[in-house]
């Protein structure tokens, strides 16, 4: 299994990008992480088209906040790309991976340019969605790609 992890830039090299990176290790241990972080250096590489090319060669997308519950422009384009193209999607709030979420675009700040509303259903019996906080429930990756993933909000 092949894993694109998109993250901010801001948290290349960070203790934050190593801590998500090692839980993704843990709960997928055999899998390749495609990590961009290690693109950024090479500026052959840091052009969009090159992180989109690695979003299509993955079998599983994750991605994760700036801060708060907010993604910058790039990661929006980048989990709109990997829902159109049919790729199994997670999003990463700490300590919980959603695979049930919308993107809701805030205005032209590229750093904080949507907000995502995460939820989980109430059980696997296709009950109302309803959005849950992050201290009642956990969930774990392999429990989140059992479920079916629900498409984000495509841009106005």
């Amino acid at each position: 299994m092949v894993i694109y992890f998109a993250h901010p830039m801001q948290t290349y090299g960070t203790p934050k990008e190593r801590h998500v990176l090692n839980h993704i290790r843990d709960e997928f241990p055999t899998a390749k992480i495609i990590d961009p972080s290690k693109f950024s250096t090479n500026p052959d590489k840091f052009r969009f088209q090159h992180y989109l090319k690695h979003v299509k060669a993955c079998d599983l997308f994750i991605f994760m906040p700036v801060r708060g519950d907010l993604i910058g422009k790039g990661i929006y384009e980048e989990v709109k790309y990997a829902h159109k193209i049919g790729k199994r999607i997670l999003y990463f709030a700490h300590p919980i991976f959603y695979n049930r979420f919308r993107l809701i675009q805030r205005g032209n700040d590229w750093q904080y340019y949507a907000r995502v509303v995460a939820w989980m259903d109430e059980d696997s019996d296709n009950s109302p969605y309803r959005e849950y906080t992050k201290a009642l429930y956990r969930m774990s990756m392999h429990e989140a790609l059992r479920q079916q993933a629900l498409p984000p909000t495509p841009p106005p």
